[in-house]
């Protein structure tokens, strides 16, 4: 049951902030709510317009926005200036609430569900506010006010003034705070930046190694061989194994209630196997098991192949069927259907052929391939790290707990002790 409003106050307490801090409700510090501009997109419309999905880690983005046909007083009412916030008011529970700044004035609209606010920059700064109501405690606090309905949530800008309350610290130190973090920012932002180029580079490199053009092509059917290990189906919960589609691998899941599934049957996933989903072939679900995926159960949609490793480096094999190329032929072996549903043909799999360059070349491929994956997955790893550093110094910063003083350096709250 959703709780009364009156209860949604703060997860901060004005006795716990600094002495020269206040608390105030977000309707203090903006001054102005509007809802976005409800229109059709248009191919050839000539104004851009942002939607939900062009808000991104506390950002709005402007590379793939819809466009629309509106009058020039349209334009001048809706239009985007820098500083401004806007706030998912309708989506999912998980969506609602997600919120952007806009970093330039520019001739850019805002769609219905989003709300625009304009905060008033004598008492806050728009990159402090923009910082808030992105962390943590705003979060919690906007999916407490939000109204369930079915299949999604709505957040009525006026209790998210009126309720949902940040701490405000003096401008001078809300600049500092946000000028800290943004370094963060500019960190993640360029290594953004790397985990794309590495990523071309990947794909280049896929795609010059494992050639259809340069290597001798062979049926896949001459470097695997179908294997079956039927069970019956567990009467207790048991892990299953699915592929994720465009080449993105296998995951595991837990059925719960095998009761509630009508099969007599399942079959075991062999470490090494190759196993392909015949329902979504067409769009890349073909996967090479991992370790830790053996002994996990398929349905007989998902058939298992051994690979004979004495004629295929595994590796290799892996890049082959994650090609362009071969996802294609998996498209023309699946006749259509209904829907999404294209059921590819097992013998037709078979004789699909693969690039095939002799043994030592296909190592050394594969030993290429996995250094440059390796460089992709540290520049992921290491994004990561950059999130998780920014998303703890926000919070103390943006609760007092440490203190941002004019020379820069970070310092714990009176109540922690100074940090110099």
């Amino acid at each position: 049951m959703r709780k009364p409003l009156r209860t949604v106050l703060s997860y901060i307490r004005q006795d716990h902030l600094p002495l020269n801090w206040s608390m105030a409700s977000v309707g203090d510090v903006v001054s102005d709510a509007q809802y976005g501009m409800n229109a059709p997109s248009e191919h050839d419309g000539k104004t851009p317009i942002v939607g939900m999905k062009d808000i991104r880690e506390g950002r709005v983005l402007f590379d793939n926005l819809a466009r629309i046909t509106i009058s020039d007083s349209e334009l001048e009412a809706y239009r985007l200036r820098g500083g401004d916030l806007l706030i998912n008011r309708t989506n999912s529970l998980d969506q609602v609430g997600k919120v952007g700044i806009v970093n330039a004035d520019i001739k850019i609209v805002f769609a219905s569900y989003l709300v625009r606010l304009v905060a008033d920059r004598s008492k806050i700064e728009p990159e402090f506010l923009n910082l808030w109501l992105n962390g943590s405690s705003a979060q919690r606090t906007i999916k407490r006010i939000a109204t369930p309905a079915i299949g999604q949530a709505n957040l009525n800008p006026t209790e998210l003034q009126k309720y949902c309350l940040l701490p405000l610290p003096p401008l001078g130190e809300q600049r500092r705070i946000s000028e800290l973090l943004q370094t963060w920012g500019r960190a993640i932002e360029k290594t953004d930046r790397l985990i794309k180029l590495k990523e071309a580079q990947c794909s280049y490199l896929r795609a010059t190694l494992v050639s259809w053009i340069r290597w001798p092509r062979c049926p896949i059917g001459k470097v695997i061989t179908s294997v079956s290990r039927p069970e019956p189906t567990p009467t207790h919960a048991y892990k299953a194994l699915s592929i994720r589609s465009h080449g993105k691998g296998t995951f595991q899941r837990i059925v719960e209630r095998p009761e509630e599934i009508d099969m007599d049957k399942v079959y075991v996933v062999g470490a090494r196997d190759l196993i392909v989903n015949i329902t979504f072939a067409w769009e890349g679900a073909i996967a090479l098991a991992k370790p830790e995926d053996a002994g996990c159960f398929v349905s007989h949609r998902f058939p298992t192949f051994e690979i004979e490793e004495k004629k295929i480096n595994r590796e290799y094999l892996g890049y082959a069927i994650r090609s362009r190329q071969f996802i294609h032929r998996l498209g023309i072996a699946s006749p259509g259907g209904a829907g999404r549903n294209r059921v590819l043909n097992k013998r037709d799999l078979l004789k699909i052929e693969i690039p095939l360059p002799p043994k030592a070349e296909q190592d050394r491929i594969a030993a290429i391939l996995r250094t440059a994956d390796s460089e992709v997955s540290l520049l992921i790893a290491e994004r990561a790290a950059f999130d998780r550093q920014r998303r703890g110094l926000a919070q103390k910063l943006l609760e007092g707990v440490w203190r941002v003083p004019l020379n820069g350096a970070v310092a714990a709250s009176a109540a922690e002790g100074a940090i110099k």
